[in-house]
């Protein structure tokens, strides 16, 4: 995996602390294995989109706050900063997060759960 793997999932594990969640808990609470959980938080598995999501949804941070770390701790050496998006691609990114963010609020879950106990 990659730097960016292994930095996202270091920062999944503190978010996850700073919740006071286990990994077992946030796994169950996620509907997957606490190994998964495992991999992830190491940089040995790729989270997809709709996971990502669900774990900030969980850990109860925007999206954002996932890929927040240090820049200094990134192995690759810094880029140019890049060009500002053009306006109409800054709305159409705005009109994508809407909705997330609209999740993110009301707990929305994107994938349902059987959670024993539950009818």
């Amino acid at each position: 995996m990659s730097e960016i793997d292994i930095l996202l999932g270091k920062s999944i594990r503190a978010q996850r602390h700073r919740a006071g969640l286990s990994r077992e808990a946030l796994a169950r609470k996620l509907c997957v294995s606490a190994h998964t959980i495992a991999a992830i938080e190491d940089g040995q598995r790729r989270a997809n989109a709709p996971q990502l999501f669900e774990i900030a949804d969980v850990l109860d941070v925007k999206i954002a706050g996932l890929f927040n770390w240090p820049e200094e701790t990134a192995a690759t050496p810094k880029q140019p900063s890049p060009a500002p998006p053009f306006e109409g691609e800054a709305r159409a990114v705005a009109g994508i997060m809407t909705p997330f963010n609209a999740a993110q609020k009301g707990r929305f879950r994107l994938s349902p759960c059987f959670e024993p106990g539950i009818a």
